[in-house]
């Protein structure tokens, strides 16, 4: 399973969390089930779980229309950029 997403940008890559989600459910063909694993693979109480609860049902009726959803929300870019500022944060 995936390392549970939190959306806090700290220690997490959007691209690497969506990469495994990916691979494991790759040749799954059930979209429901697909879904429910990603889901799952954000930890609870957290800002990802809470911006998924709130997500609007057409947004998530699918897979692809729930990761572009996902994309909208942590694009890679601004991820990048926050990784970057906090290991320099770290490096003072």
């Amino acid at each position: 399973m995936a390392t549970p997403f939190t959306g806090d940008g700290i220690g997490e890559n959007t691209q690497d969390f969506l990469k495994a989600i990916r691979r494991h459910v790759l040749f799954w063909e059930d979209n429901n089930k697909k879904l429910e694993y990603f889901e799952l693979s954000l930890k609870t109480g957290s800002l990802a779980e809470s911006w998924y609860n709130k997500l609007p049902a057409a947004e998530k009726n699918t897979f692809e229309n729930l990761v572009t959803a996902f994309q909208k929300q942590w694009p890679q870019e601004e991820m990048e950029e926050k990784e970057r500022g906090e290991r320099g944060r770290r490096n003072l």
